[in-house]
């Protein structure tokens, strides 16, 4: 992969997305921690020994719960990279209803698109995101296609779900429009924070 510059930093300005993600870090340690400390509990108190396999394997898979459904370890590994769209596709599905086990397809206005973003990063890692949407928002299929161009330039923010290209600008209804890493969805440019969930704006 071409050399790019590396993700920059969210500054003062975007503090309340930084907040946001400090506290979901501590959050999902403190929950895996105290589960964790539950299970030596609970084993102790039924007297399960840990030199006989039970006692450790109850214990591994009691952990493995909270790892893998908060993923804490992230809070120590996750950091902010910059990768280049390998490729953004878009496909309309057909939902299907099962009636008497049999697969009975929905009338077209049942359609959704899916769309996949595929992303290289900077550290080797490939970063795959599938949007599934409903069946409501081929608009915003639309809009992702058109700001994820392959070979753009993107950031991935630390705990944060969505890539922000260089320059967070689509044209949406011949209106300039920009992405909320945080949730996700585009809003005006007139709009200061996001309408949807309230953070501000990454430039």
């Amino acid at each position: 992969m071409k050399n790019i510059m590396p993700a920059p930093a969210l500054t003062l300005k975007n503090q309340d997305i930084i907040t946001r993600v400090k506290r979901r870090y501590i959050i999902s340690v403190i929950v895996t921690v105290v589960w964790i400390a539950a299970v030596c509990v609970a084993l102790g108190v039924f007297k399960i020994g840990m030199d006989s396999l039970t006692g450790p394997g109850a214990l591994i898979a009691s952990a493995a719960i909270p790892m893998f459904l908060l993923k804490p370890y992230k809070a120590i590994f996750d950091r902010n990279r910059t990768g280049v769209v390998e490729s953004v596709t878009l496909q309309n599905k057909t939902r299907v209803a099962v009636t008497d086990k049999r697969l009975i397809e929905l009338e077209p206005s049942s359609v959704v698109p899916i769309v996949t973003l595929i992303v290289d990063c900077d550290d080797g890692d490939i970063i795959t995101k599938v949007y599934k949407l409903n069946k409501n928002q081929h608009q915003y299929a639309d809009a992702l296609v058109n700001y994820y161009k392959s070979g753009t330039i993107v950031h991935c923010y630390r705990g944060i779900e969505h890539p922000k290209k260089e320059s967070n600008t689509v044209t949406l209804n011949n209106i300039e429009h920009r992405l909320c890493i945080v949730c996700g969805n585009f809003d005006s440019r007139s709009h200061t924070l996001c309408r949807h969930c309230k953070s501000t704006f990454v430039d």
